[in-house]
């Protein structure tokens, strides 16, 4: 699945007391989950890096806290991503006689 940004204001000092970043109430962990860049002031979130949280689609709270800020919240839409598993199925052949094992 695909990288997504989510946008911010700017503020510096805002970005170097980030000390958590939570999705529907999962903690994500930075450099696997997401990224912080400074510019274009984005976050990016990477449904790739396994956390099922981030692979699940619906909408849920994007949470980041910072020391002496309030945190910064919101409402994130997570839509359905790559197939992943394909499954096929292989009907058993008839029996040689009745009463048989299948094949």
């Amino acid at each position: 699945d695909s990288n997504f940004d989510v946008g911010y204001s700017e503020d510096t000092n805002w970005e170097t007391k980030i000390t958590t970043v939570t999705y529907n109430g999962t903690s994500l962990t930075e450099t696997t989950d997401y990224t912080l860049n400074t510019v274009p002031n984005t976050i990016t979130l990477k449904p790739g890096g396994g956390n099922s949280a981030l692979q699940t689609a619906g909408t849920a709270d994007l949470i980041i806290s910072a020391t002496g800020y309030g945190d910064a919240s919101v409402s994130q839409i997570i839509g359905h991503g790559a197939v992943n598993k394909l499954a096929i199925t292989t009907e058993p052949g008839a029996p040689a006689a009745n009463g048989g094992d299948l094949n």
